[in-house]
């Protein structure tokens, strides 16, 4: 049995440990990345919580599911590891995926960033596992509720044991402004012709992606029309 904790499953990107400072009742400063606060392995923290980013682990208190809105999971990630990093370890992390798949995308050119983008926006948004009625192995607390305003995300902590302040959600909705500018945009861009005019490579693979999901077509399709 673990004596450290609730133990927490949500993918990188979910916002996984500000979701279990609240729940614990262990929130620090105001952050862009709330992980970064456990650098280092802070006993207190480890006493706290833990957390994993396996969807598969059934040894768990918690489980972040997104039913809607999983294009979130890949602009958090990477915003925090890449567009954003605020850490020399985050950003060593971000240039490990920019290696990564260039490689694995170079045929496509300097389009490899949106292919790729695309590419993980697509899976995220068609994984089962995320869904809230996946399975039914301990509490579950969906992660886009964060973004759908206090109220929704209150309930959600209310589920889980956890009151949650409205200073704490307005003080976590101000750490989060630059991601919440980009998820906005992205929001606007509903045509083919506007993802093309976002000025950055990464938001227009996660508006394809999201393109595809709303209209029930394959990366492969969107991608296609997307180039023509």
């Amino acid at each position: 049995m673990r004596d450290s904790g609730p133990k927490l499953v949500g993918l990188a990107g979910s916002n996984v440990a500000y979701i279990g400072m609240v729940c614990t009742d262990t929130l620090g400063d105001p952050a862009q990345t709330y992980h970064n606060q456990l650098a280092g392995w802070d006993p207190n923290a480890l006493a706290s919580f833990t957390y994993v980013h396996d969807l598969d682990d059934t040894d768990r208190d918690i489980k972040i599911s997104f039913d809607d809105k999983q294009e979130i999971i890949v602009l958090n990630w990477q915003v925090k590891f890449r567009i954003k990093a605020q850490t020399e370890s985050d950003k060593s992390k971000g240039d490990a995926w920019t290696k990564e798949q260039q490689k694995l995308w170079q045929s496509y050119g300097q389009d490899w960033e949106i292919r790729s983008v695309l590419r993980w926006t697509h899976t995220v948004c068609n994984d089962a596992r995320l869904r809230s009625n996946y399975d039914n192995i301990g509490l579950r607390f969906r992660g886009e509720s964060l973004y759908e305003g206090y109220d929704s995300a209150s309930k959600e902590f209310k589920k889980i044991g956890a009151e949650y302040p409205r200073t704490a959600y307005d003080t976590w909705r101000e750490s989060q402004i630059d991601i919440l500018k980009f998820l906005e945009l992205m929001e606007q861009a509903t045509t083919l012709a506007q993802v093309k005019k976002l000025d950055n490579n990464v938001l227009k693979g996660i508006a394809l992606g999201v393109y595809a999901k709303k209209h029930g077509i394959s990366e492969e399709d969107v991608w296609h029309l997307y180039i023509k």
